[in-house]
């Protein structure tokens, strides 16, 4: 298959080229070079890109729903307002991506690297981040419901303004983060590590503490 002159198949080198606007749904791009390519409002609904290199693509407003991005670098990727609902990225590099506002719900992270990703405001309602490194990742106003945050790492993580309610925090780590306002209502954080996170002004009504006790 041709895309503007450009053949979409595994392994396509499509570096630096731009594919902005175009319809590629069901496109197979295992292990293709997309690095600093331009997939701005792309539709690459259920495509393929399992170990794809995304690092430094631009995909703003790009639709993937159902996309397989599993073990996929996009490193630095721009993914800002990217709809990505279901989609299965375990084991991803994420690392510094901005995933400002992106729909992430019900996807699927297991074991990725969002170490310092900007995920303000980031809707990732039912996702499974289990295992996941979130290492200073930004996740102001992030939407979290019934989130599986279990076993992640996120120290130094700022989660002010963030809605956990129903989140499962099973030995997460955070450590030094900030939740200055945001929302853990009936969390059970007895096993979660709060060493040294700013709980001010956080909402943690029925929240199980470390300590074993129920908040008022």
């Amino acid at each position: 298959m041709k895309v503007n002159g450009f053949k979409i198949k595994p392994r396509a080198k499509l570096a630096n080229t731009n594919l902005s606007d175009t319809i590629l749904p069901s496109a197979d791009l295992r292990a293709a070079d997309l690095s600093n390519a331009n997939l701005t409002d792309a539709n690459l609904c259920y495509s393929a890109l399992q170990y794809a290199n995304l690092s430094n693509a631009n995909l703003n407003g790009a639709y993937l729903r159902g996309v397989m991005l599993m073990y996929a670098n996009l490193t630095n990727a721009n993914l800002s307002d990217a709809t990505l609902p279901m989609a299965d990225l375990e084991g991803a590099n994420l690392e510094g991506a901005n995933l400002n506002e992106v729909n992430l719900k019900d996807a699927k992270l297991v074991g990725a690297n969002l170490t310092n990703a900007n995920l303000t405001g980031a809707d990732l309602t039912r996702a499974d981040l289990s295992g996941a490194k979130l290492i200073g990742a930004n996740l102001t106003n992030a939407l979290l419901l019934s989130t599986d945050i279990s076993a992640a790492d996120l120290t130094e993580a700022n989660l002010s303004g963030a809605k956990l309610i129903g989140a499962n925090t099973t030995n997460t780590n955070l450590s030094a983060a900030n939740l200055q306002g945001a929302s853990l209502q009936g969390a059970n954080l007895a096993s979660a590590n709060l060493m040294g996170a700013n709980l001010q002004e956080a909402d943690l009504s029925g929240a199980t503490m470390p300590d074993g006790t129920v908040h008022d």
